[in-house]
């Protein structure tokens, strides 16, 4: 490639630049601003009602503040030098940057709708939101920042200069790179030394990119396309890994996974309509919970074939027959499953340690990702396949943890129920009824009862507290005559 094509492909480098500028210090500032304004209503509200939960809703705006100054603090730091002096680079389009802002905008309303779940004193449905909003902006932060900072700079002289999404800088030379492997579904080019180290990498569909590969393959640096080519169209693997015992078994693995799907959702129907009449409703609620992790140990069993995602765009028919994606519609059963646990942990025993229990569904999470990330083959790890697979595991740790909690759970104790407040609410054309009541230990919690019992809670009948201690000291409440 000779100067003059450089010349040209960085033409109106300079003004796309001083675009740049805007996007993230406008989104940084904007995090703190909303987290400031949040938290300072939080604060108002925790000082003029003492038995108020809205401090829950400082703790995750807090999380927010801290995530837009470090978000500031990472975007002020300068550009490659060859980017001010206009010279070739390849960098991110402008997808990150709409991406960015979108999850901002997502994040910022669900973290509103946390704070205002923390001032109307739910617990649950605060750090529902809250944590989903963190998720949003976390993302949202590192594309913005992606965007900034992600650099590869080059030259005639093989001299390479990578800036990855916090602006930390490293410099190459051709000689140094031992290897680059360009994996066709995804279009990234990953380059690595003699030693097998991966030194960065970079995708196909960022700006100039084109050039840096054919700089690369004319300085002769080894290029490996994985998947193997054969057939036109990639497999993710090559012959011979793909000549194992489970992929010689692929076709009953196929249909295994349809099989147990079944199981799960028969048995998950059965237990919340026939198996409730002949055991414990805590041992019925473990079984409906624990079914849908059936299908994360049959992943356990066979994670060359299984797939979470589904099949690569542009995977091969060698590859599509060798390998078996996870049925879409199980994604589908442990939605409803949390659903069903979310309703049960309003109608049947309200959690009393928001704190705690979130603490032990986020383990439980960790646990079900950590196992399968560890069987998982490495050339099977992409974001789609990972992101399903967290998606899944997230959705399940919450009905686990509830489940786990009330089956381990201790005698009841049961105490004189002080009621310290009662309303009724109207949801979807139906009224509930709600009542606060001061527990063993001074927090007030708000339950959501029966008609019977509010009208006994504002005759200032006896009601009384029923009390479990479950996993953890996570405290299940009920109340009831």
């Amino acid at each position: 490639m000779n100067r003059s094509s450089m010349n040209r492909i960085t033409m109106g480098l300079s003004d796309t630049a001083k675009k740049r500028e805007i996007a993230g210090p406008v989104t940084g500032i904007l995090i703190v601003l909303l987290a400031v304004l949040m938290m300072f209503g939080s604060f108002c509200v925790c000082v003029a009602d003492e038995q108020s939960v809205a401090y829950h809703g400082i703790i995750l705006n807090a999380a927010a503040l801290i995530t837009g100054i470090i978000t500031l603090v990472i975007w002020r730091r300068p550009v490659l030098k060859e980017e001010r002096q206009g010279e070739v680079l390849v960098k991110e389009t402008k997808v990150p940057l709409m991406l960015g802002c979108i999850f901002t905008a997502a994040g910022e309303c669900l973290l509103f709708a946390a704070s205002c779940m923390a001032i109307l004193d739910k617990t649950e449905s605060c750090y529902g939101f809250g944590v989903f909003g963190m998720a949003l902006l976390f993302f949202s932060c590192w594309m913005l920042l992606d965007y900034r900072h992600r650099r590869i700079a080059f030259d005639e002289n093989g001299n390479i200069t990578y800036s990855d999404f916090t602006g930390r800088l490293r410099s190459y030379h051709y000689s140094q790179i031992g290897r680059m492997r360009l994996w066709l579904p995804t279009g990234s080019v990953r380059l690595t030394d003699s030693r097998g180290k991966r030194l960065f990498s970079f995708e196909g569909n960022m700006k100039h990119s084109q050039e840096l590969l054919e700089h690369l393959l004319d300085w002769n640096v080894e290029l490996a396309v994985r998947p193997e080519e054969g057939g036109g169209v990639c497999s993710a693997f090559g012959a011979n890994e793909m000549d194992t015992a489970e992929h010689r078994h692929v076709k009953g693995i196929r249909l295994g996974a349809w099989a147990l799907l079944a199981v799960i959702a028969a048995g998950c129907v059965m237990s919340v309509t026939l198996l409730v009449r002949f055991m414990a409703l805590k041992y019925m609620l473990l079984l409906f919970a624990g079914l849908p992790l059936l299908m994360f140990f049959y992943y356990l069993l066979f994670p060359q074939v299984l797939i979470w995602s589904g099949m690569p765009r542009y995977a091969s028919e060698a590859f599509k027959r060798n390998h078996a994606a996870v049925p879409s519609a199980y994604l589908i059963l442990v939605w409803l499953v949390l659903l069903f646990f979310m309703t049960a942990s309003e109608s049947l025993f309200a959690v009393a340690d928001g704190w705690k229990m979130f603490g032990f569904s986020v383990l439980i999470a960790a646990v079900l990702v950590i196992s399968c990330l560890l069987r998982m083959p490495g050339v099977m790890r992409r974001a789609g396949n990972i992101a399903v697979l967290c998606v899944c595991a997230i959705s399940l740790c919450y009905s686990l943890a509830y489940s786990i909690d009330l089956a381990f759970s201790g005698p009841a104790e049961h105490y004189e129920a002080q009621i310290m407040g009662s309303r009724v609410g109207e949801e979807d054309g139906s009224t509930h009824y709600h009542v606060s009541v001061m527990l063993d230990d001074g927090k007030v919690l708000e339950l959501k009862v029966s008609d019977e019992i509010y009208e006994l809670a504002q005759s200032d009948a006896a009601l009384r507290v029923c009390q479990r201690s479950g996993v953890f000291g996570i405290r299940l409440v009920d109340l009831h005559k």
